[in-house]
């Protein structure tokens, strides 16, 4: 999920009741049925994925926090095997990134001898390479992760991470931690009150431990119409203004939010605000500004603007081979609301376990770079322009000549210069 991350609540009965939405919204902002519920499992027969079941994209607006969501989501779905990897941890970009964020946290919060709890830490890779850099130790929390994962060393060592493969619940409270980590996770977990009111209780009352969010930045997606960011595992969709007002609603004063990684995701630092045993958090409060009410109608004429054009691009240009580079959620998103099946030869992606494995929803076959020294694309598709740099770099060095395409420009035919 997001690049590393699982659900890490219980997952249940579908969501008739939802906390967090209107009861009436005024309208669907956009629309997408019978879409892959799983983007990022790994499947070795084309069949299966294939087969993979589908659900519903029907996102509406809360009137109260601006928060987007997903009305059609059922959360039992959301169930994932050893195979699931989202992971972008094979990219130097992103390897560069989570390294220069860790010590950035490492600095900002003097973690060096005190305990980080990771809720949804996937692979571990984040919470290991903090605990690394700032001489911390670590609990990392995801039902999907090895318990072969637990290193045989005291729980006190500096440095050293466990993980607990289980849900995030009660039993988790007397964990006592210095710095709480909630990265793309909050836009997996409907029930967002409900994880927030577990991360409240791993406060037990205190007010001067740091809760680090990031997630996916829907302003960002809006102003894109970057209608492969939106997929079935994300049942919401946040700005920084509709996150802080979430936090507020659950307790939370958010002390800095900003954007990070190429402006792709919205990071804020919160702390509780204070708990009366009786009723909780105290919740703080909530305002909606005019471009978080505009939000919804400038997402709806764009995503279906972008869908348009790249229908247009495919079907006007009646391109040659075409490739798409990265074989993560965009690349389903992006077949999937297209409807692309043999106008894409295949996907190519550079982390080695997701090589020689089939698409979700699409069956599309994955493919090491090395392969397209053979296939001879006409077009390469960037799924992820922040990756833009390090895939030209791999295609010199393979000497293939394409003409790239990288989303996120205004028009697909909008890349200048960027021919290997």
């Amino acid at each position: 999920m997001g690049f590393d991350q699982t659900i890490i609540t219980a997952p249940g009965a579908p969501d008739m009741h939802r906390p967090g939405l209107a009861a009436e919204p005024d309208s669907d902002i956009y629309l997408q049925k019978s879409v892959p519920i799983n983007s990022c499992e790994i499947f070795g027969e084309r069949a299966t994925a294939r087969a993979l079941g589908c659900g519903d994209i029907r996102l509406v607006q809360d009137k109260r926090t601006g928060l987007i969501s997903n009305a059609a989501f059922d959360s039992s779905t959301q169930c994932f095997s050893d195979k699931y990897n989202g992971s972008q941890h094979g990219s130097p970009h992103f390897g560069h990134y989570a390294a220069d964020l860790s010590r950035r946290l490492a600095e900002k919060h003097d973690l060096r001898g005190k305990h980080i709890v990771e809720i949804g830490c996937g692979d571990g890779s984040f919470l290991k390479g903090l605990c690394e850099i700032s001489g911390a130790r670590g609990t990392g929390i995801d039902p999907s992760i090895g318990q072969d994962k637990n290193p045989k060393r005291p729980r006190n060592a500096e440095g050293t991470v466990f993980f607990l493969s289980e849900f995030l619940g009660t039993q988790h409270y007397g964990l006592e931690p210095d710095l709480i980590i909630c990265r793309h996770t909050l836009e997996h977990v409907f029930q967002i009150d409900e994880i927030l009111q577990h991360v409240s209780g791993l406060m037990q009352g205190r007010t001067d431990i740091p809760f680090y969010v990031d997630v996916p930045d829907t302003s960002r997606i809006a102003d894109e119409g970057a209608f492969w960011d939106v997929y079935y595992e994300h049942c919401h969709y946040f700005t920084s203004e509709s996150l802080q007002n979430v936090l507020a609603q659950n307790g939370f004063m958010t002390q800095d939010i900003h954007t990070e990684f190429d402006g792709q995701y919205v990071c804020a630092t919160a702390y509780l605000t204070a708990v009366n045993s009786s009723v909780g958090p105290v919740v703080g409060a909530v305002r909606i500004s005019q471009d978080m009410d505009e939000l919804s109608a400038r997402l709806s004429s764009r995503l279906e603007k972008q869908l348009q054009q790249w229908r247009n691009w495919f079907g006007d240009k009646s391109p040659g081979t075409v490739m798409l580079w990265g074989s993560g959620s965009k690349a389903v998103a992006f077949l999937t609301s297209l409807g692309l099946k043999s106008q894409v030869a295949g996907v190519v992606d550079i982390n080695p376990d997701k090589q020689n494995s089939f698409l979700a929803g699409s069956g599309h076959c994955v493919v090491s770079p090395s392969e397209l020294v053979d296939l001879a694309p006409e077009f390469i598709i960037i799924m992820n322009p922040a990756y833009v740099s390090e895939i030209r770099d791999a295609l010199a060095e393979l000497s293939v000549l394409a003409d790239i395409r990288v989303l996120g420009f205004p028009h697909p035919d909008d890349n200048p210069g960027l021919c290997a």
